[in-house]
């Protein structure tokens, strides 16, 4: 049986978010993940935007489960650096590096676009769960491409933090 999300969350949140941000499925997303996007961007500064890239799919994992969601803080005049900083204070802040799971997409949009991954856990975990991604490379150094997507391999989170070194504007 599917969970659907309570519409009491989707009042809560209407002012901040309309459900056509999240795409096909946007009723099957979980509160323990909405809520938390929901204060974080309350917590941004003026003229910060974030963008859904994927929240709902039918597949595996937390996107399948309605427990993830994909999405980029849009300002120019901020790098992706300092969103890094911010989401991760955040998550500090209001002590849910247990339950709530970060990946940082530095090169997303071919670096023009870097993003981040949300997973909410039903149950906390003993440590923070953080990790990032790159593009699989050529000889050329150029991303590698396989059916029309940038292949993507998982990387600690620290080696993810040194790809950014504040050079991404988003």
């Amino acid at each position: 049986m599917e969970q659907k999300t309570p519409e009491i969350i989707w009042q809560t949140i209407a002012p901040f978010f309309n459900k056509n941000e999240f795409g096909e499925g946007w009723e099957n997303l979980r509160p323990e993940i909405l809520v938390p996007l929901f204060h974080f961007r309350q917590t941004l500064p003026e003229g910060h935007k974030i963008i859904i890239n994927c929240a709902y799919e039918d597949r595996p994992g937390g996107h399948g489960k309605g427990l993830a969601i994909d999405f980029r803080i849009h300002n120019q005049q901020i790098n992706f650096a300092s969103h890094v900083g911010l989401l991760e204070s955040f998550l500090r802040r209001h002590d849910l590096e247990k339950h709530v799971a970060l990946g940082i997409y530095p090169e997303w949009g071919n670096g023009q676009r870097p993003g981040f991954h949300l997973e909410a856990e039903e149950k906390p975990f003993n440590s923070p769960r953080r990790w990032g991604a790159k593009y699989e490379r050529n000889e050329k150094g150029e991303p590698v491409r396989q059916g029309g997507q940038f292949v993507q391999k998982y990387i600690g989170y620290a080696e993810a933090k040194k790809l950014i070194g504040g050079q991404y504007s988003t």
